[in-house]
């Protein structure tokens, strides 16, 4: 028997709205945003599984930075499937333990809650997410960032904890380019393969991105997005 759409559409909003690393990267990085900067994101997301209904998405998340080396957001969202409509609402935020320099490998704690609420119903109960984010540059050879995350989720909606890994690497200095590849999953499931682009379209102070995903399991779920982030 399939699960009701709203179902459908609810594990996916959890398993997407945890994101809060820098666009288009589902990993976390160790930077954090200056105190008194912020950064607004938005972005579109279009998701295709086998035997469910194609899933559409946006999204856009204000985050600024405060005193102590941390930064706060939040971010909203809403999510169409088949029939469905989803609602999102997520608190997001990271704070330095070690700050990230060109010479010194950066160390970050990240954290978010969130929830959502299909038509007709109530917010589920909220799910919380905490991670260790570590950030090593010029780990091959100048203008190349790995990042590797390891923690913990707790699913509001299933009553479920996960444990929660990411790898990535950027490479920047490309033109007005940077490329973007990560590997993410939890204990629960297949794992993500995404890869994609930023386009600096006004400097820092503008970005553009997109990028495609993929995860092989119980027949190939594929993801593709297109985002901005504006700095000011």
């Amino acid at each position: 028997m399939k699960p009701p759409r709203w179902m459908v559409g609810m594990a996916i909003a959890f398993t997407t709205t945890a994101s809060y690393a820098a666009r288009p990267l589902h990993t976390e990085d160790a930077g954090v945003i200056e105190r008194g900067a912020c950064e607004l994101e938005p972005g579109w997301m279009r998701e295709r599984a086998r035997d469910t209904p194609v899933v559409r998405s946006a999204s856009t998340q204000l985050a600024c930075g405060t005193r102590w080396s941390t930064q706060l957001g939040a971010r909203v969202g809403a999510e169409h499937s088949g029939d469905e409509h989803v609602q999102t609402v997520s608190w997001v935020g990271k704070t330095n333990l070690r700050k990230l320099t060109d010479d010194t490998i950066g160390v970050a704690l990240a954290y978010s809650v969130d929830s959502s609420r299909p038509d007709g119903r109530h917010f589920a109960t909220p799910s919380r997410a905490i991670e260790g984010v570590v950030t090593v540059p010029h780990f091959i050879a100048r203008h190349w960032e790995l990042h590797v995350n390891a923690g913990w989720e707790r699913d509001g909606g299933i009553h479920q904890s996960s444990t929660t890994w990411g790898i990535a690497i950027e490479r920047a200095k490309l033109g007005p380019f940077e490329w973007v590849a990560e590997t993410y999953g939890d204990d629960r499931g297949q794992a993500w393969i995404n890869t994609g682009v930023r386009w600096a379209a006004f400097g820092n102070t503008v970005l553009v991105d997109v990028a495609y995903a993929e995860r092989r399991a119980g027949g190939t779920a594929r993801r593709f997005g297109v985002g901005l982030k504006w700095a000011f």
